[in-house]
């Protein structure tokens, strides 16, 4: 080959390879500044991590001062004595990876834990105030994300009267499916009401009705039940005999309306009551006025007539002498439930009744 052209190949080569030098130091400087991008981005990422940490602590100390507070000012307005502890502890993280939730990570940072040693519940006059109590208390709730709040209400008693040792019993509140509200202490469950739209409804003015305790039989509006046993299997059948005024009745003026629960498994499973007890028409009283409401109208007592006589409020009494029958009654207060239409008070009632019931 003659010289000329082993001179251009050398000078190719002598070019290709400062180019591939100048490509290296090109990739070597790009690989150093993303390098150098990578650790800058690493280290502000750590710092915003400790800016948010120390951002986040700050707030969980304002949170325990705002939250004993707030649980101070319910015990206040309820009239409740509480001895109150706080404690606040850093949550340890878990994954969130197989959870429905979009996020994997977990957002709670803080928990914070505040107990109350209040009365036992031989002290507790109104479980209704009580539940309501409860329930403003459960409506604490932290201001951040990143805090998990648990309040506990509790006494010091025995499970056992009379075992001699002594726990923490928790008080806790539940509503049922159907609205029923009741008050755990631990060892007893206090049924209060039903839970609508208008507050709590006394059981006392509610009907029976199925998936009720058996134990709130005799507690409902119609008052005490005579109860059948139907075989030893803890099933039983519950009636009220209820006297109303129908209209059309014969031969008598007065008839009686039935209202019956089967229970068994310690709940109501099925109710019958004929006739309709809410359209049981509306009762006539003594002085000619109609009667509001429905026509039997007992409240929380149980109406007990005395014998067989029948209990009317038709113009025609059953006694010339007494009106409204007071001799019928057992005691004032279901005297008083009946005809409350019919007097300015409980006290105008009571005279009336032992006026008439001198024996």
């Amino acid at each position: 080959m003659s010289e000329q052209p082993k001179k251009k190949l050398l000078a190719t080569a002598i070019i290709i390879c400062a180019i591939c030098v100048g490509l290296l130091s090109a990739a070597t400087a790009l690989a150093i500044k993303s390098v150098v991008k990578t650790q800058r981005e690493n280290e502000s990422r750590r710092q915003s991590a400790v800016d948010a940490s120390e951002s986040m602590f700050a707030a969980s100390n304002d949170e325990e001062t705002r939250l004993l507070n707030a649980v101070a000012d319910v015990c206040k307005k309820h009239n409740i004595a509480a001895h109150v502890k706080l404690n606040k502890n850093v949550h340890e993280p878990h994954s969130r990876k197989y959870s429905f939730e979009e996020s994997t990570e977990d957002p709670i940072k803080y928990e914070i834990d505040i107990s109350l040693q209040i009365d036992p519940p031989e002290k507790i006059k109104d479980w209704t105030k009580f539940y309501y109590f409860l329930d403003e208390l459960e409506s604490v709730q932290p201001a951040y994300p990143f805090i998990e709040l648990s309040v506990k209400p509790y006494y010091i008693g025995e499970y056992v009267s009379g075992s001699g040792q002594s726990y923490e019993l928790s008080y806790s509140s539940n509503i049922g499916k159907r609205g029923l509200i009741s008050v755990s202490d631990g060892r007893e469950v206090h049924y209060i009401g039903m839970k609508t739209d208008n507050g709590v409804t006394p059981l006392s003015e509610i009907l029976p009705y199925e998936g009720m305790p058996e134990s709130l039989i005799n507690s409902t509006k119609l008052g005490k039940a005579t109860c059948v046993d139907i075989n030893p299997l803890k099933c039983s059948k519950y009636y009220w005999k209820i006297p109303y005024y129908a209209e059309k009745s014969e031969p008598l003026d007065w008839q009686y309306a039935y209202y019956q629960v089967y229970t068994g498994n310690g709940v109501v499973e099925y109710v019958l009551h004929a006739p309709e007890y809410e359209t049981v028409p509306k009762q006539t009283s003594s002085s000619g006025g109609s009667s509001s409401g429905s026509s039997y109208r007992p409240s929380g007592g149980s109406y007990r007539p005395s014998g067989n006589r029948p209990v009317t409020t038709t113009k025609k009494a059953y006694y010339d002498d007494d009106p409204y029958n007071a001799r019928d009654f057992n005691d004032p207060e279901d005297f008083y439930d009946y005809y409350y239409d019919d007097f300015e008070d409980y006290e105008e009632a009571y005279d009336y009744f032992y006026e008439h019931n001198r024996d």
